[in-house]
Protein backbone atom coordinates (compact mmCIF):
# COMPACT_ATOMS: atom_id res chain seq x y z
CA UNK A 1 0.00 0.00 0.00
CA UNK A 2 2.90 2.40 0.64
CA UNK A 3 3.54 2.61 -3.13
CA UNK A 4 -0.06 3.65 -3.87
CA UNK A 5 -0.65 7.43 -3.94
CA UNK A 6 -2.39 8.75 -0.82
CA UNK A 7 -5.37 10.01 -2.83
CA UNK A 8 -5.98 6.49 -4.20
CA UNK A 9 -5.53 5.02 -0.73
CA UNK A 10 -8.26 7.32 0.59
CA UNK A 11 -10.62 6.17 -2.19
CA UNK A 12 -9.91 2.51 -1.44
CA UNK A 13 -10.61 3.19 2.25
CA UNK A 14 -13.93 4.86 1.52
CA UNK A 15 -16.47 2.17 2.37
CA UNK A 16 -19.46 3.90 0.76
CA UNK A 17 -17.57 4.89 -2.39
CA UNK A 18 -16.40 1.32 -2.86
CA UNK A 19 -20.00 0.14 -2.67
CA UNK A 20 -20.98 2.69 -5.30
CA UNK A 21 -18.09 1.69 -7.57
CA UNK A 22 -19.31 -1.92 -7.37
CA UNK A 23 -22.74 -0.70 -8.47
CA UNK A 24 -21.31 1.45 -11.27
CA UNK A 25 -19.21 -1.45 -12.62
CA UNK A 26 -22.32 -3.29 -13.90
CA UNK A 27 -23.23 -2.32 -17.49
CA UNK A 28 -26.94 -2.77 -16.67
CA UNK A 29 -26.69 0.28 -14.39
CA UNK A 30 -24.98 2.59 -16.87
CA UNK A 31 -28.19 3.85 -18.51
CA UNK A 32 -29.53 4.96 -15.10
CA UNK A 33 -26.28 6.70 -14.19
CA UNK A 34 -26.16 8.41 -17.58
CA UNK A 35 -29.74 9.64 -17.17
CA UNK A 36 -28.84 11.09 -13.75
CA UNK A 37 -25.88 12.88 -15.27
CA UNK A 38 -28.00 14.31 -18.10
CA UNK A 39 -30.59 15.52 -15.60
CA UNK A 40 -27.91 17.24 -13.50
CA UNK A 41 -26.41 18.88 -16.60
CA UNK A 42 -29.84 20.20 -17.64
CA UNK A 43 -30.45 21.63 -14.16
CA UNK A 44 -27.03 23.29 -14.13
CA UNK A 45 -27.58 24.82 -17.55
CA UNK A 46 -30.92 26.34 -16.50
CA UNK A 47 -29.32 27.63 -13.32
CA UNK A 48 -26.40 29.22 -15.18
CA UNK A 49 -28.72 30.91 -17.68
CA UNK A 50 -30.70 32.47 -14.85
CA UNK A 51 -27.58 33.80 -13.13
CA UNK A 52 -26.09 35.02 -16.41
CA UNK A 53 -28.77 37.66 -16.86
CA UNK A 54 -27.60 39.28 -13.63
CA UNK A 55 -23.91 39.03 -14.52
CA UNK A 56 -24.58 41.02 -17.68
CA UNK A 57 -26.14 43.99 -15.87
CA UNK A 58 -24.02 47.12 -15.74
CA UNK A 59 -25.03 49.06 -12.66
CA UNK A 60 -23.30 51.83 -10.74
CA UNK A 61 -21.45 50.84 -7.59
CA UNK A 62 -21.95 52.88 -4.38
CA UNK A 63 -19.39 55.18 -2.78
CA UNK A 64 -20.26 54.42 0.85
CA UNK A 65 -21.09 51.04 2.47
CA UNK A 66 -24.21 50.53 4.55
CA UNK A 67 -24.30 49.33 8.16
CA UNK A 68 -26.78 46.48 8.26
CA UNK A 69 -25.78 45.04 11.67
CA UNK A 70 -25.46 48.23 13.69
CA UNK A 71 -29.03 48.32 15.12
CA UNK A 72 -28.17 45.29 17.27
CA UNK A 73 -24.68 46.27 18.47
CA UNK A 74 -24.14 46.84 22.17
CA UNK A 75 -23.37 50.41 23.14
CA UNK A 76 -20.22 49.01 24.76
CA UNK A 77 -18.81 45.53 24.14
CA UNK A 78 -19.09 43.11 27.04
CA UNK A 79 -15.78 41.98 28.60
CA UNK A 80 -13.91 39.59 26.33
CA UNK A 81 -13.84 35.85 27.02
CA UNK A 82 -10.81 33.63 27.51
CA UNK A 83 -8.68 32.65 24.52
CA UNK A 84 -7.66 29.25 25.88
CA UNK A 85 -8.93 26.31 23.87
CA UNK A 86 -10.65 28.38 21.19
CA UNK A 87 -8.69 26.52 18.53
CA UNK A 88 -8.35 28.96 15.64
CA UNK A 89 -4.78 28.35 14.52
CA UNK A 90 -3.75 29.69 11.11
CA UNK A 91 -0.85 27.77 9.59
CA UNK A 92 0.17 28.23 5.94
CA UNK A 93 2.46 25.19 6.16
CA UNK A 94 -0.13 22.74 7.45
CA UNK A 95 -0.66 19.60 5.40
CA UNK A 96 -4.40 20.05 5.98
CA UNK A 97 -5.91 22.39 3.36
CA UNK A 98 -8.77 23.31 5.71
CA UNK A 99 -6.30 24.85 8.15
CA UNK A 100 -4.43 26.60 5.33
CA UNK A 101 -7.71 28.03 3.98
CA UNK A 102 -8.53 29.55 7.37
CA UNK A 103 -6.11 32.35 6.61
CA UNK A 104 -8.10 33.44 3.56
CA UNK A 105 -11.56 33.01 5.12
CA UNK A 106 -10.78 35.66 7.75
CA UNK A 107 -12.72 34.19 10.65
CA UNK A 108 -9.53 34.80 12.62
CA UNK A 109 -10.05 38.56 12.16
CA UNK A 110 -13.31 38.40 14.15
CA UNK A 111 -11.60 36.26 16.76
CA UNK A 112 -8.73 38.73 16.99
CA UNK A 113 -11.03 41.74 17.26
CA UNK A 114 -12.82 40.10 20.19
CA UNK A 115 -9.57 40.20 22.14
CA UNK A 116 -7.81 43.24 20.74
CA UNK A 117 -10.03 45.85 19.14
CA UNK A 118 -7.08 47.68 17.57
CA UNK A 119 -5.26 44.77 15.96
CA UNK A 120 -7.78 43.15 13.60
CA UNK A 121 -7.72 45.70 10.77
CA UNK A 122 -3.93 45.97 10.96
CA UNK A 123 -3.72 42.21 10.48
CA UNK A 124 -6.27 42.32 7.64
CA UNK A 125 -4.24 45.04 5.91
CA UNK A 126 -1.17 42.82 6.14
CA UNK A 127 -3.17 39.90 4.74
CA UNK A 128 -4.33 42.05 1.81
CA UNK A 129 -0.75 42.92 0.92
CA UNK A 130 0.65 39.40 1.34
CA UNK A 131 -2.21 37.30 0.01
CA UNK A 132 -4.98 39.04 -1.90
CA UNK A 133 -2.98 41.66 -3.81
CA UNK A 134 -0.54 38.97 -4.94
CA UNK A 135 -3.32 36.68 -6.15
CA UNK A 136 -2.52 34.04 -3.50
CA UNK A 137 -5.83 34.14 -1.60
CA UNK A 138 -8.06 31.10 -1.99
CA UNK A 139 -10.60 31.55 -4.81
CA UNK A 140 -12.94 28.73 -3.89
CA UNK A 141 -16.57 29.84 -3.73
CA UNK A 142 -16.98 28.69 -0.12
CA UNK A 143 -13.81 30.50 0.98
CA UNK A 144 -14.92 33.70 -0.77
CA UNK A 145 -18.34 33.42 0.87
CA UNK A 146 -16.73 33.16 4.30
CA UNK A 147 -14.34 36.04 3.56
CA UNK A 148 -17.11 38.37 2.36
CA UNK A 149 -19.36 37.62 5.32
CA UNK A 150 -16.62 37.96 7.94
CA UNK A 151 -15.31 41.26 6.56
CA UNK A 152 -18.75 42.86 6.37
CA UNK A 153 -19.51 41.77 9.94
CA UNK A 154 -16.18 43.14 11.19
CA UNK A 155 -16.74 46.44 9.36
CA UNK A 156 -20.13 46.84 11.01
CA UNK A 157 -18.62 46.32 14.45
CA UNK A 158 -15.65 48.63 13.87
CA UNK A 159 -15.03 50.34 10.53
CA UNK A 160 -11.48 50.51 9.12
CA UNK A 161 -9.63 53.70 8.31
CA UNK A 162 -10.81 55.27 5.00
CA UNK A 163 -7.78 54.27 2.91
CA UNK A 164 -8.00 50.64 4.01
CA UNK A 165 -11.77 50.78 3.66
CA UNK A 166 -11.43 51.70 -0.01
CA UNK A 167 -9.21 48.63 -0.52
CA UNK A 168 -11.70 46.42 1.29
CA UNK A 169 -14.62 47.66 -0.82
CA UNK A 170 -12.66 47.01 -4.02
CA UNK A 171 -11.80 43.52 -2.83
CA UNK A 172 -15.42 42.79 -1.84
CA UNK A 173 -16.66 43.91 -5.25
CA UNK A 174 -14.15 41.76 -7.12
CA UNK A 175 -14.60 38.73 -4.86
CA UNK A 176 -18.39 38.86 -5.11
CA UNK A 177 -18.25 39.28 -8.90
CA UNK A 178 -16.10 36.14 -9.01
CA UNK A 179 -18.46 34.30 -6.66
CA UNK A 180 -21.42 35.16 -8.87
CA UNK A 181 -19.70 33.31 -11.72
CA UNK A 182 -18.66 30.29 -9.61
CA UNK A 183 -21.65 29.39 -7.46
CA UNK A 184 -21.65 25.91 -5.91
CA UNK A 185 -24.66 24.51 -7.71
CA UNK A 186 -24.23 20.94 -9.02
CA UNK A 187 -27.77 19.97 -9.93
CA UNK A 188 -30.57 19.34 -7.45
CA UNK A 189 -29.27 16.00 -6.15
CA UNK A 190 -25.65 17.09 -5.87
CA UNK A 191 -25.97 20.54 -4.31
CA UNK A 192 -25.21 20.81 -0.60
CA UNK A 193 -25.53 23.61 1.94
CA UNK A 194 -22.53 25.49 0.50
CA UNK A 195 -25.06 27.14 -1.80
CA UNK A 196 -26.65 28.79 1.26
CA UNK A 197 -23.27 30.27 2.19
CA UNK A 198 -22.94 31.58 -1.38
CA UNK A 199 -26.42 33.12 -1.06
CA UNK A 200 -25.57 34.69 2.29
CA UNK A 201 -22.43 36.32 0.86
CA UNK A 202 -24.31 37.69 -2.14
CA UNK A 203 -27.12 39.09 0.03
CA UNK A 204 -24.71 40.69 2.51
CA UNK A 205 -22.53 42.13 -0.24
CA UNK A 206 -25.57 43.40 -2.13
CA UNK A 207 -27.00 45.10 0.97
CA UNK A 208 -23.64 46.43 2.18
CA UNK A 209 -22.48 47.70 -1.23
CA UNK A 210 -25.99 48.56 -2.50
CA UNK A 211 -25.48 46.33 -5.53
CA UNK A 212 -28.74 44.97 -6.89
CA UNK A 213 -27.34 42.09 -8.94
CA UNK A 214 -25.58 40.57 -5.92
CA UNK A 215 -28.61 41.04 -3.70
CA UNK A 216 -31.22 39.71 -6.12
CA UNK A 217 -29.27 36.58 -7.08
CA UNK A 218 -28.65 35.89 -3.39
CA UNK A 219 -32.36 36.26 -2.65
CA UNK A 220 -33.28 34.02 -5.58
CA UNK A 221 -30.87 31.35 -4.33
CA UNK A 222 -32.24 31.60 -0.81
CA UNK A 223 -35.86 31.34 -1.97
CA UNK A 224 -35.07 28.24 -4.07
CA UNK A 225 -32.60 26.45 -1.82
CA UNK A 226 -33.28 27.17 1.85
CA UNK A 227 -36.17 24.70 2.26
CA UNK A 228 -34.11 22.00 0.53
CA UNK A 229 -31.39 22.18 3.18
CA UNK A 230 -33.29 23.29 6.29
CA UNK A 231 -36.51 21.56 7.33
CA UNK A 232 -39.55 23.57 8.35
CA UNK A 233 -38.89 22.79 12.02
CA UNK A 234 -35.44 24.37 11.69
CA UNK A 235 -33.30 21.23 11.50
CA UNK A 236 -30.38 21.55 9.09
CA UNK A 237 -30.08 18.49 6.86
CA UNK A 238 -26.30 18.52 7.26
CA UNK A 239 -27.19 16.75 10.54
CA UNK A 240 -24.29 18.13 12.55
CA UNK A 241 -24.60 19.95 15.85
CA UNK A 242 -21.84 22.40 14.92
CA UNK A 243 -23.12 23.03 11.40
CA UNK A 244 -26.60 23.63 12.81
CA UNK A 245 -25.04 26.66 14.55
CA UNK A 246 -22.88 27.60 11.55
CA UNK A 247 -25.79 27.65 9.09
CA UNK A 248 -28.11 29.33 11.59
CA UNK A 249 -25.49 32.07 11.92
CA UNK A 250 -25.66 32.55 8.14
CA UNK A 251 -29.44 32.90 8.34
CA UNK A 252 -29.26 35.38 11.25
CA UNK A 253 -26.97 37.56 9.14
CA UNK A 254 -29.31 37.22 6.15
CA UNK A 255 -32.15 38.20 8.48
CA UNK A 256 -30.28 41.39 9.40
CA UNK A 257 -29.87 42.24 5.72
CA UNK A 258 -33.54 41.55 5.02
CA UNK A 259 -34.58 43.65 8.03
CA UNK A 260 -32.55 46.52 6.54
CA UNK A 261 -33.53 46.01 2.90
CA UNK A 262 -36.81 44.15 2.57
CA UNK A 263 -39.37 43.66 5.34
CA UNK A 264 -41.44 41.27 3.20
CA UNK A 265 -38.52 38.86 2.85
CA UNK A 266 -37.65 39.33 6.52
CA UNK A 267 -41.12 38.19 7.61
CA UNK A 268 -40.99 35.29 5.16
CA UNK A 269 -37.70 34.09 6.69
CA UNK A 270 -38.78 34.71 10.28
CA UNK A 271 -40.64 31.43 11.16
CA UNK A 272 -37.92 29.12 9.85
CA UNK A 273 -35.16 31.21 11.40
CA UNK A 274 -36.92 31.17 14.76
CA UNK A 275 -37.12 27.38 14.59
CA UNK A 276 -33.44 27.14 13.62
CA UNK A 277 -32.50 29.17 16.70
CA UNK A 278 -34.56 26.91 18.94
CA UNK A 279 -32.94 23.80 17.43
CA UNK A 280 -29.49 25.25 18.17
CA UNK A 281 -30.41 25.76 21.82
CA UNK A 282 -32.04 22.32 22.01
CA UNK A 283 -28.83 20.66 20.83
CA UNK A 284 -26.86 21.99 23.80
CA UNK A 285 -26.34 19.55 26.65
CA UNK A 286 -26.77 20.67 30.24
CA UNK A 287 -29.06 23.10 31.98
CA UNK A 288 -29.68 26.69 30.85
CA UNK A 289 -26.61 28.73 31.76
CA UNK A 290 -24.41 25.64 32.25
CA UNK A 291 -24.27 23.82 28.94
CA UNK A 292 -21.97 22.96 26.05
CA UNK A 293 -22.20 22.02 22.38
CA UNK A 294 -21.74 18.28 21.75
CA UNK A 295 -20.00 17.65 18.45
CA UNK A 296 -21.99 14.99 16.60
CA UNK A 297 -21.34 14.90 12.87
CA UNK A 298 -18.83 17.10 11.10
CA UNK A 299 -17.04 20.04 12.71
CA UNK A 300 -16.51 23.28 10.82
CA UNK A 301 -12.83 24.23 10.61
CA UNK A 302 -13.58 27.95 10.27
CA UNK A 303 -15.04 29.16 13.55
CA UNK A 304 -14.63 27.09 16.75
CA UNK A 305 -17.76 25.95 18.61
CA UNK A 306 -17.05 27.93 21.78
CA UNK A 307 -17.08 31.25 19.94
CA UNK A 308 -20.77 30.83 19.05
CA UNK A 309 -21.86 31.85 22.53
CA UNK A 310 -24.63 34.45 22.36
CA UNK A 311 -25.46 33.85 18.68
CA UNK A 312 -28.95 32.51 19.31
CA UNK A 313 -29.66 35.35 21.76
CA UNK A 314 -28.68 37.82 19.06
CA UNK A 315 -31.05 35.99 16.71
CA UNK A 316 -33.92 36.26 19.18
CA UNK A 317 -33.19 39.99 19.53
CA UNK A 318 -33.39 40.35 15.75
CA UNK A 319 -36.78 38.64 15.82
CA UNK A 320 -37.88 40.52 18.98
CA UNK A 321 -38.57 37.13 20.55
CA UNK A 322 -38.10 36.16 24.20
CA UNK A 323 -37.12 38.16 27.27
CA UNK A 324 -34.60 40.98 27.20
CA UNK A 325 -31.28 40.32 28.90
CA UNK A 326 -30.64 42.04 32.19
CA UNK A 327 -27.61 44.31 31.77
CA UNK A 328 -26.16 43.29 35.11
CA UNK A 329 -26.24 39.62 34.07
CA UNK A 330 -24.63 39.93 30.63
CA UNK A 331 -21.46 37.88 30.24
CA UNK A 332 -19.44 37.44 27.06
CA UNK A 333 -19.29 33.68 26.56
CA UNK A 334 -18.61 34.02 22.83
CA UNK A 335 -18.19 36.42 19.96
CA UNK A 336 -21.86 37.35 19.55
CA UNK A 337 -22.54 37.86 23.25
CA UNK A 338 -19.59 40.25 23.37
CA UNK A 339 -20.75 42.61 20.62
CA UNK A 340 -24.50 42.12 20.10
CA UNK A 341 -27.56 42.57 22.25
CA UNK A 342 -29.57 39.49 23.03
CA UNK A 343 -32.84 38.06 24.23
CA UNK A 344 -33.37 34.79 26.04
CA UNK A 345 -35.76 31.88 25.57
CA UNK A 346 -35.94 28.82 27.84
CA UNK A 347 -35.19 25.53 26.11
CA UNK A 348 -37.49 22.52 26.27
CA UNK A 349 -36.79 19.70 28.70
CA UNK A 350 -37.16 17.19 25.89
CA UNK A 351 -36.94 17.87 22.19
CA UNK A 352 -37.01 15.86 19.00
CA UNK A 353 -37.03 16.74 15.34
CA UNK A 354 -40.34 16.28 13.54
CA UNK A 355 -38.88 13.38 11.55
CA UNK A 356 -37.21 11.86 14.68
CA UNK A 357 -33.73 12.38 13.19
CA UNK A 358 -32.64 14.10 16.42
CA UNK A 359 -33.66 13.47 20.02
CA UNK A 360 -32.49 15.36 23.10
CA UNK A 361 -33.76 14.43 26.58
CA UNK A 362 -33.14 16.12 29.90
CA UNK A 363 -33.77 14.27 33.15
CA UNK A 364 -32.82 16.13 36.32
CA UNK A 365 -29.08 16.72 35.84
CA UNK A 366 -28.73 14.34 32.89
CA UNK A 367 -28.76 15.37 29.22
CA UNK A 368 -28.82 12.91 26.32
CA UNK A 369 -28.60 13.56 22.57
CA UNK A 370 -28.63 11.16 19.62
CA UNK A 371 -28.88 11.48 15.85
CA UNK A 372 -30.51 8.88 13.58
CA UNK A 373 -30.23 8.72 9.79
CA UNK A 374 -33.97 8.17 9.28
CA UNK A 375 -33.87 9.04 5.55
CA UNK A 376 -31.28 6.67 4.07
CA UNK A 377 -32.70 7.27 0.57
CA UNK A 378 -32.58 11.10 0.77
CA UNK A 379 -29.75 12.38 -1.42
CA UNK A 380 -29.59 15.70 0.45
CA UNK A 381 -29.03 14.24 3.91
CA UNK A 382 -25.30 14.73 4.28
CA UNK A 383 -24.48 13.67 7.84
CA UNK A 384 -21.54 11.57 6.69
CA UNK A 385 -20.90 9.57 9.89
CA UNK A 386 -21.51 5.86 10.54
CA UNK A 387 -22.95 6.55 13.98
CA UNK A 388 -26.30 4.78 14.19
CA UNK A 389 -27.00 4.01 17.89
CA UNK A 390 -24.35 6.51 18.98
CA UNK A 391 -25.11 9.17 21.60
CA UNK A 392 -23.63 11.71 23.96
CA UNK A 393 -24.49 11.90 27.67
CA UNK A 394 -23.78 14.72 30.11
CA UNK A 395 -24.47 15.35 33.76
CA UNK A 396 -24.76 18.85 35.20
CA UNK A 397 -23.51 20.32 31.94
CA UNK A 398 -20.36 18.18 32.11
CA UNK A 399 -19.65 15.64 29.32
CA UNK A 400 -19.50 12.03 30.55
CA UNK A 401 -19.97 9.78 27.49
CA UNK A 402 -18.89 11.72 24.43
CA UNK A 403 -18.76 11.54 20.66
CA UNK A 404 -15.16 11.66 19.53
CA UNK A 405 -16.01 14.30 16.89
CA UNK A 406 -14.34 15.03 13.57
CA UNK A 407 -10.65 15.80 13.73
CA UNK A 408 -9.51 16.04 10.15
CA UNK A 409 -11.09 16.18 6.67
CA UNK A 410 -7.87 15.11 4.98
CA UNK A 411 -7.65 11.76 6.76
CA UNK A 412 -8.99 8.65 5.03
CA UNK A 413 -12.50 7.67 6.09
CA UNK A 414 -11.11 4.57 7.82
CA UNK A 415 -8.76 6.59 10.07
CA UNK A 416 -9.46 7.53 13.67
CA UNK A 417 -8.72 11.21 13.01
CA UNK A 418 -11.54 11.25 10.46
CA UNK A 419 -13.96 10.01 13.13
CA UNK A 420 -16.42 8.65 10.58
CA UNK A 421 -16.82 4.87 10.87
CA UNK A 422 -18.57 2.88 13.61
CA UNK A 423 -15.25 2.17 15.34
CA UNK A 424 -14.98 5.84 16.36
CA UNK A 425 -18.49 6.28 17.76
CA UNK A 426 -20.49 5.00 20.75
CA UNK A 427 -22.24 2.41 18.66
CA UNK A 428 -23.06 -1.28 18.15
CA UNK A 429 -21.48 -3.27 15.34
CA UNK A 430 -22.69 -6.80 14.53
CA UNK A 431 -20.67 -9.34 12.52
CA UNK A 432 -18.36 -6.58 11.32
CA UNK A 433 -21.07 -5.18 9.04
CA UNK A 434 -21.66 -1.45 8.72
CA UNK A 435 -25.13 -0.03 9.27
CA UNK A 436 -24.32 3.68 9.38
CA UNK A 437 -24.58 6.56 6.99
CA UNK A 438 -23.69 6.32 3.31
CA UNK A 439 -22.94 9.54 1.38
CA UNK A 440 -25.32 9.40 -1.55
CA UNK A 441 -25.61 12.62 -3.52
CA UNK A 442 -24.30 10.73 -6.55
CA UNK A 443 -26.20 7.46 -5.93
CA UNK A 444 -29.53 6.35 -7.48
CA UNK A 445 -32.29 6.36 -4.85
CA UNK A 446 -33.74 3.06 -6.08
CA UNK A 447 -30.42 1.35 -5.37
CA UNK A 448 -30.05 2.96 -1.95
CA UNK A 449 -33.40 1.54 -0.88
CA UNK A 450 -32.10 -1.96 -1.62
CA UNK A 451 -28.90 -1.65 0.41
CA UNK A 452 -29.98 0.57 3.32
CA UNK A 453 -32.60 -0.08 6.00
CA UNK A 454 -34.37 2.85 7.63
CA UNK A 455 -34.06 2.76 11.44
CA UNK A 456 -37.04 3.32 13.71
CA UNK A 457 -37.10 5.79 16.58
CA UNK A 458 -39.43 5.86 19.58
CA UNK A 459 -38.94 8.79 21.95
CA UNK A 460 -40.79 9.76 25.09
CA UNK A 461 -40.02 12.32 27.78
CA UNK A 462 -37.74 9.95 29.71
CA UNK A 463 -37.06 7.12 27.28
CA UNK A 464 -35.49 6.67 23.86
CA UNK A 465 -35.40 3.58 21.64
CA UNK A 466 -33.57 3.18 18.32
CA UNK A 467 -33.92 -0.07 16.40
CA UNK A 468 -32.98 -1.55 13.06
CA UNK A 469 -35.37 -4.33 12.02
CA UNK A 470 -34.30 -6.99 9.51
CA UNK A 471 -31.34 -4.93 8.31
CA UNK A 472 -30.24 -5.54 4.72
CA UNK A 473 -26.72 -4.73 5.88
CA UNK A 474 -26.46 -7.62 8.40
CA UNK A 475 -27.88 -10.90 6.99
CA UNK A 476 -29.34 -13.29 9.54
CA UNK A 477 -30.00 -10.59 12.14
CA UNK A 478 -33.65 -9.74 12.83
CA UNK A 479 -33.13 -6.72 15.09
CA UNK A 480 -30.43 -4.46 16.53
CA UNK A 481 -31.74 -2.21 19.27
CA UNK A 482 -30.55 0.29 21.87
CA UNK A 483 -32.72 1.81 24.60
CA UNK A 484 -32.01 4.65 27.05
CA UNK A 485 -33.93 5.26 30.27
CA UNK A 486 -33.37 6.33 33.87
CA UNK A 487 -33.56 4.10 36.93
CA UNK A 488 -33.65 7.15 39.19
CA UNK A 489 -32.43 10.74 39.30
CA UNK A 490 -28.76 9.73 39.39
CA UNK A 491 -28.65 6.59 37.23
CA UNK A 492 -29.00 6.22 33.46
CA UNK A 493 -29.37 2.79 31.84
CA UNK A 494 -28.44 1.94 28.24
CA UNK A 495 -29.73 -1.44 27.03
CA UNK A 496 -28.12 -3.12 24.01
CA UNK A 497 -30.02 -5.91 22.25
CA UNK A 498 -29.31 -8.13 19.22
CA UNK A 499 -31.74 -10.78 17.92
CA UNK A 500 -30.72 -13.29 15.26
CA UNK A 501 -32.57 -15.86 13.18
CA UNK A 502 -30.51 -17.40 10.39
CA UNK A 503 -27.02 -17.49 11.87
CA UNK A 504 -25.65 -19.68 14.66
CA UNK A 505 -23.73 -16.93 16.40
CA UNK A 506 -23.15 -13.20 16.30
CA UNK A 507 -20.01 -11.18 16.92
CA UNK A 508 -21.00 -7.98 18.73
CA UNK A 509 -18.72 -5.00 19.21
CA UNK A 510 -19.65 -2.21 21.62
CA UNK A 511 -17.69 1.04 21.91
CA UNK A 512 -17.96 3.92 24.38
CA UNK A 513 -15.86 7.08 24.68
CA UNK A 514 -15.72 8.44 28.23
CA UNK A 515 -14.24 11.57 29.78
CA UNK A 516 -12.12 11.95 32.90
CA UNK A 517 -9.70 9.72 34.75
CA UNK A 518 -10.69 6.05 34.41
CA UNK A 519 -9.90 3.45 37.09
CA UNK A 520 -11.19 0.01 38.00
CA UNK A 521 -13.86 -0.15 40.66
CA UNK A 522 -15.97 -2.87 42.16
CA UNK A 523 -18.36 -4.01 39.45
CA UNK A 524 -17.08 -1.70 36.73
CA UNK A 525 -15.10 1.48 36.09
CA UNK A 526 -14.92 4.75 38.01
CA UNK A 527 -14.82 7.98 36.00
CA UNK A 528 -13.42 11.00 37.79
CA UNK A 529 -14.44 14.15 35.88
CA UNK A 530 -13.42 17.28 37.75
CA UNK A 531 -15.08 17.10 41.16
CA UNK A 532 -17.72 14.63 39.95
CA UNK A 533 -17.44 10.85 40.09
CA UNK A 534 -19.40 8.32 38.03
CA UNK A 535 -19.63 4.54 38.15
CA UNK A 536 -19.99 2.69 34.84
CA UNK A 537 -21.20 -0.91 35.23
CA UNK A 538 -22.38 -3.58 32.77
CA UNK A 539 -23.69 -7.14 32.66
CA UNK A 540 -23.03 -10.01 30.30
CA UNK A 541 -19.67 -8.55 29.24
CA UNK A 542 -16.04 -8.92 30.27
CA UNK A 543 -13.81 -6.02 31.24
CA UNK A 544 -13.41 -3.76 28.17
CA UNK A 545 -10.18 -2.97 26.39
CA UNK A 546 -9.16 0.55 27.40
CA UNK A 547 -7.30 2.83 25.01
CA UNK A 548 -6.19 6.45 25.30
CA UNK A 549 -8.14 8.49 22.78
CA UNK A 550 -9.10 12.07 21.98
CA UNK A 551 -12.33 14.02 21.72
CA UNK A 552 -12.19 16.90 19.28
CA UNK A 553 -13.34 20.06 21.07
CA UNK A 554 -12.93 21.93 17.76
CA UNK A 555 -11.56 21.07 14.34
CA UNK A 556 -8.06 19.59 14.83
CA UNK A 557 -8.17 20.51 18.55
CA UNK A 558 -8.10 17.31 20.62
CA UNK A 559 -8.65 16.79 24.32
CA UNK A 560 -8.00 13.49 26.08
CA UNK A 561 -10.65 10.86 26.68
CA UNK A 562 -10.71 7.06 26.91
CA UNK A 563 -12.08 4.55 24.42
CA UNK A 564 -13.73 1.42 25.82
CA UNK A 565 -14.32 -1.60 23.57
CA UNK A 566 -16.16 -4.82 24.28
CA UNK A 567 -16.37 -7.80 21.91
CA UNK A 568 -18.68 -10.70 22.65
CA UNK A 569 -19.47 -13.82 20.65
CA UNK A 570 -23.09 -14.71 21.35
CA UNK A 571 -24.99 -17.88 20.45
CA UNK A 572 -28.19 -16.62 22.06
CA UNK A 573 -31.09 -15.95 19.75
CA UNK A 574 -31.92 -12.87 21.83
CA UNK A 575 -28.79 -11.29 23.35
CA UNK A 576 -29.04 -8.36 25.76
CA UNK A 577 -26.66 -6.37 27.94
CA UNK A 578 -26.98 -3.16 29.97
CA UNK A 579 -24.68 -0.25 30.68
CA UNK A 580 -25.48 1.53 33.94
CA UNK A 581 -24.01 4.99 34.54
CA UNK A 582 -24.46 6.37 38.05
CA UNK A 583 -23.53 9.82 39.32
CA UNK A 584 -21.84 9.46 42.70
CA UNK A 585 -21.65 12.12 45.36
CA UNK A 586 -19.46 15.06 44.33
CA UNK A 587 -16.10 15.58 45.98
CA UNK A 588 -16.03 18.79 47.99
Amino acid sequence: MKFIPSSIQRILADYSLKKFLCYAAFPAHWAKLYALKLQANTEKRLFENHVLQWQQTNEPRPSSPRYIFQPWLRSEPAPSFELAGDGLVVNRDSADPEIRMREDRLGWALHLHAHDGTAAWTAVEKWLAERWEKGLACRGAYSISERVGNLILLWNIHAPQPALGAQIVRMLEQDTDYLLAHLEYHGEAGTNNHILNNARALILAGAFLNTGSFYEVGCWLMENQLAKHVAEDGVVREASTHYQWVITRWMVEVGCAFHFMDQARFHQLRPRLHNMLQVCDAMLLGEDGANYMPLLGDISPDFPPRLYGGMTRFGYALLCSGDEEQNDKVSASGFWSQFFVGRMQPTQQSWQALDNSWVRIRNHGWSLIAHVDVHPDDSRSTHGHHDLFSFELAFGGQPVIVDAGRGNYLAGRDREAAGILEEWHNTIMVNGRRTGFVPRGYMPISWLKRIRTAPRVSAESQRLEIRLDAPHEVPGISCIQRTWLWADERTAIVTNRVRKELVSQASIKLVLYVMGQVSEAEGGLRLQIGTNSFLLCWNGLDMPVLKDAVRYAAYDVPEPCTRLEWIVISQDSDWESDFKISALESIE
